[in-house]
């Protein structure tokens, strides 16, 4: 029986089941793979995949692995890489790593399908999510005895699960090998690393991967400023904290990212996973809070002060002192940090 509204023929019902898998609707793409069965569509892999992809996105893994099994069932010459990658994706989510090393030990390899980069990508998410450190690490080196050349984000997998566990020590090792593997980490990979120096209580150390980020020419984000920040207001580290108000500017960020990053700094939200440090005795989260909005406060004024002086091309004196103003200012905002006298 044909569904409601839905025109016969299988680019139709594929366009239509896409659809519900956008809206993450699970059981709608489901009902309409059956209509299409019933009305004698053609089934394709593209379909499947997309049964299968709403489900993930919904979490629901078991779902997605039913969708595996129906197509291994009934139509084993549509069960593609993508099919299988859409249901890794799924208990990656999840963090059934188990489920996802089953996955690969035996339909992937029973009809002769070769694992890519982005299979191993998956595989390590999957132990990333279940905070296996080792299993992700072991996936680099199955990937590399099969020859198969890792990408950034699969090393950024093997990295999250290195955060997961909180070991710093792991995911320095992996950025080394990473980089002699030849791929380059990217701004989530500092992110990760960043993250994990914030969670040891190290603000230097975690100020310390902006700098190798930049020496690496990668952009700043005030996702990362945001962590280190946050870090050095909870550690106490007032001259550092400082540093960063002015440094944010000077790396390129908009008034909008700026603005951002100091919201997330005072969000009350912990920079990184379990083993996050508590905030320092006598430092509340309204602290920061207001600590960061003076901050925000403070550079806006400054930019108000270069814009008025800026527009005077007769006066250079004035321009100088409106610079000098702005300097000040932005070491008063220290003090409006509560960061004290960084003199």
């Amino acid at each position: 029986m044909r569904a409601a509204g839905v025109p016969r023929g299988s680019r139709a019902y594929a366009l239509a089941i896409h659809s519900f898998a956008v809206a993450r609707d699970g059981a709608g793409a489901e009902a309409l793979l059956t209509a299409a069965t019933e009305d004698d569509a053609d089934v394709t892999a593209h379909m499947l995949t997309s049964v299968a992809d709403a489900h993930a996105l919904s979490g629901n893994a078991a779902a997605a692995e039913r969708v595996l099994d129906h197509a291994l069932a009934h139509y084993p010459q549509e069960a593609t890489l993508p099919l299988f990658h859409t249901v890794l994706k799924a208990l990656a989510k999840v963090g059934d790593a188990a489920g996802a090393e089953s996955l690969l030990r035996s339909p992937l390899a029973s009809l002769g399908l070769q694992p890519t980069a982005d299979t191993f990508a998956l595989l390590a998410s999957a132990y990333a999510g279940a905070a296996d450190a080792s299993g992700a690490r072991e996936v680099m080196a199955r990937a590399a005895k099969l020859g198969v050349t890792l990408s950034t984000r699969a090393y950024n997998s093997v990295l999250s699960a290195q955060a997961a566990g909180g070991s710093l020590a792991g995911a320095r090792t992996v950025i080394q090998e990473m980089r002699r593997a030849g791929a380059q980490p990217d701004i989530a990979s500092f992110s990760i690393l960043a993250r994990l120096y914030a969670s040891e209580g190290t603000p230097e150390g975690a100020a310390g991967v902006l700098d190798a980020a930049e020496r690496a020419g990668v952009r700043l984000d005030s996702a990362i400023f945001a962590v280190v920040l946050r870090a050095c207001l909870r550690a106490g580290n007032e001259a550092l904290a400082a540093e960063l108000v002015q440094r944010m500017g000077s790396a390129g960020l908009s008034d909008l990212e700026i603005d951002d990053a100091l919201t997330r700094a005072s969000g009350g939200q912990p920079s990184s996973g379990p083993g996050t440090p508590a905030l320092e005795p006598g430092a509340t989260e309204l602290d920061i809070s207001e600590m960061a909005s003076a901050a925000l406060s403070t550079m806006q004024s400054d930019a108000l002060v270069v814009d008025r002086h800026d527009d005077d091309d007769d006066d250079d004196d004035d321009v100088a002192r409106g610079d000098e103003n702005a300097r000040v200012a932005r070491m008063e905002a220290a003090g409006g940090l509560g960061l004290g006298d960084r003199r």
